[in-house]
């Protein structure tokens, strides 16, 4: 997920707090290690719109744990970053 500066602490705190599906987890790392959407449907098996609806929950769940986290930074809100 781009718009995000990852550490392995909020890395570690999101998943911790956010209850992800391993299909989640999934596309984080992936987003984080700069793959592309087409790159992660082939990986995963899925198709372009399971991706993008996949981005788009985590990030939802991303900006609720990140209002009730100290350690969480905020996220940058661009289209670019969610399609990128």
């Amino acid at each position: 997920m781009h718009g995000i500066a990852w550490t392995k602490e909020s890395v570690n705190e999101f998943f911790d707090k956010a209850c992800l599906t391993e299909m989640e987890k999934n596309i984080i790392k992936a987003r984080i290690n700069e793959k592309s959407r087409v790159e992660m449907a082939m990986k995963y098996n899925i198709s372009l719109s399971t991706v993008d609806k996949t981005i788009s929950r985590v990030m939802k769940k991303y900006d609720y744990c990140q209002k009730h986290s100290e350690i969480l930074p905020k996220r940058e809100k661009s289209i670019k970053n969610i399609y990128g």
